[in-house]
């Protein structure tokens, strides 16, 4: 009697196994290239495109301070054009950081719904498999579930600072340098 306590113990603890493995083996793996979502998403798009003119503005201000360093610059102007192009530096940094921390939670979300909506257990990173089956990439799905939450970036014309475009540099610049007489 002893004996078949044990054994059907036994049993229900295996078969416990066994249902346990089973569920594992039905759980679905997707994959997902950040690198390629990144790249194509309309708004990450978008986003870098923003980044870079205000990079390209960066340079063609920071091109329009050292114009008149050629000449002689009091230490007053040189001062203040190093102060004028670390401003820059630091709204482009804090700029890009919260296009990245927006875009980031955005993925992060539409991964999650993702994962949620079909059943999918874990999304792992495309580079990371060393095999698998194209229906397990789920890269093209995020790209068009990002694409149709149309993510605000916050990126409009005054976001942009007037002095730091291209066509205002030269006028900066005549703020940067010693006062000379305005031509009329």
């Amino acid at each position: 009697m002893k004996f078949k306590l044990m054994f059907a113990a036994a049993l229900l603890a295996a078969m416990g196994c066994l249902a346990g493995c089973q569920k594992q083996e039905t759980e679905k793996i997707a994959l997902v290239d950040p690198a390629e979502v990144f790249q194509t998403c309309d708004a990450c798009v978008a986003g870098g495109e923003y980044l870079r003119g205000m990079g390209q503005q960066m340079q063609a201000r920071l091109a329009a301070i050292q114009q008149p360093a050629e000449g002689e610059m009091d230490k007053d102007a040189m001062k203040k054009a190093q102060d004028e192009f670390i401003a820059l530096q630091q709204k482009i940094s804090s700029e890009q950081q919260r296009i990245v921390e927006k875009l980031n939670g955005e993925f992060k979300s539409v991964m999650d719904d993702y994962r949620a909506k079909n059943g999918v257990s874990v999304i792992l990173n495309k580079q990371q498999a060393l095999s698998y089956g194209e229906t397990a990439d789920a890269t093209k799905a995020v790209v068009e579930a990002l694409n149709a939450r149309k993510i605000d970036l916050g990126i409009t014309a005054e976001t942009a600072a007037p002095e730091a475009t291209p066509e205002a540099a030269p006028e900066a610049a005549k703020e940067a340098a010693p006062e000379a007489p305005a031509a009329q």
